[in-house]
Order: C-alpha cells, then sequence, then structure tokens
C-alpha cells in the first residue's frame, strides 16, 4: 500500500482488490480490464491510486457480483464506481464503461 498507508477497508473478489486507505484514499490492482479506476486497462500486481477528485474521501469500498465494477461511498455520503456498465450498473445514464470513477 506504500509506506506509512494502513488499510482502513479492502474488498478482494475475481479479479482484482481495492482498499480504501489512511487518508480516504482509495487503491486498487489486479487483472484490471478497466475496473482499477486508473483510467486503462492495464494489470496492475501492485496497489494503485484510485483518482477520487481534489478533497474527496471515502469511507467503504465494494464490489460488483460479478466483480465487473467497483464503487466507493464518499464522506457526506456520495458515491463514485468505475469499471463495467454493460447493465447501467453505474448508475450514470448510460451503458458505456467507465476505466475513471465517476
Amino acid at each position: 500500500l506504500g509506506s506509512g498507508i494502513s488499510a482502513i477497508s479492502i474488498c478482494a473478489k475475481y479479479v482484482h482488490t481495492c482498499a480504501i486507505v489512511t487518508g480516504g484514499g482509495a487503491k486498487c490492482w489486479g487483472y484490471n480490464y478497466g475496473r482499477l479506476g486508473i483510467g486503462s486497462t492495464i494489470r496492475h500486481t501492485s496497489p494503485m491510486d484510485v483518482n477520487l477528485g481534489s478533497g474527496v474521501s471515502a469511507i467503504a469500498i465494494d464490489q460488483g457480483t460479478l466483480s465487473h465494477h467497483t464503487c466507493a461511498v464518499l464522506t457526506g455520503g456520495g458515491v463514485m464506481c468505475w469499471g463495467g456498465n454493460g447493465f447501467g450498473q453505474l448508475g450514470i445514464g448510460s451503458t458505456t464503461d467507465q476505466l475513471s470513477p465517476v
């Protein structure tokens, strides 16, 4: 996770793992397919920072049943999701996959 960084919450399923870390950041790693929320589809075997936006902190994280998408609950009650969206599961009004949090 990095020097001085601890996991607060973790979700590990089929092909990728994500964690909420100290300070409210999110990190993901694994096979990817666009599911890591890092703007690419490249596989990463080490934790990668998910860009939730400036001043945004997450308090919980979970993956969909088949691990195609990931959502984070933000402080203040907001939600950001990324990954597969073939059935509209990201709740953004389309079925376009998202490589970064929306």
